[in-house]
């Protein structure tokens, strides 16, 4: 069972820009009257590569999320993925896996390398092929980072990623055109506490 890393395929210099601002995205949702709730996504770090153990190429990515309540109630935050690969591509070739990192991003790792993610062999190994499954929850007034990591396979641009919030209802949005706004993919669902 060979597995192979490759953590600097690209220089890292491009990745630690002090001062930078790594916001992609950033969005206001309701999820009633009196629940609001604000997302930010970054620009992604990574571009290495990573060889599973029954030898598939993947390219992978690291993104950070940050969630800020801003309500006086309570919200928990479930999100899931499949271990399975999702097929969201013409190709029948490409596909992507999502992982959710069990480290803890913070603000202060942002410009960091991959934003600070402390162990990718650990997190690649355990997540590929783990069911992804994160539960939050967003006190009032409360905000949270936490990380996602995308593997792609037989997929080439320039990823970007978004939570989005349709009712109560989370998903995650996956493009690889600049300006295109890409695939939904259904992924959890919020709700309000209190």
């Amino acid at each position: 069972m060979a597995v192979v890393f490759n953590l600097f395929l690209y220089p890292a210099m491009g990745q630690s820009v002090p001062g930078r601002n790594w916001v992609d995205s950033e969005a206001d949702f309701s999820l009633s009257s009196k629940v609001k709730l604000n997302f930010q996504n970054s620009l992604p770090k990574g571009g290495s590569s990573y060889v599973d153990s029954a030898g598939n190429k993947y390219n992978y990515v690291v993104f950070w999320t940050r969630m800020r309540n801003d309500s006086d109630a309570t919200v928990e935050v479930l999100l899931r993925y499949p271990s399975a690969p999702l097929k969201i591509f013409q190709s029948k070739e490409s596909h992507i896996r999502i992982i959710l990192p069990s480290d803890k991003m913070t603000a202060d790792k942002i410009q960091l390398f991959n934003y600070g993610l402390a162990d990718m062999k650990h997190e690649l190994l355990t997540g590929f092929q783990q069911y992804q499954k994160r539960k939050m929850t967003l006190r009032p007034r409360e905000s949270q980072y936490f990380y996602t990591m995308v593997l792609f396979s037989n997929v080439s641009g320039s990823t970007r990623t978004a939570y989005v919030v349709k009712g109560q209802e989370l998903f995650f949005r996956f493009s690889t055109e600049p300006g295109v706004k890409g695939k939904m993919i259904s992924c959890g669902k919020l709700m309000i506490k209190n």
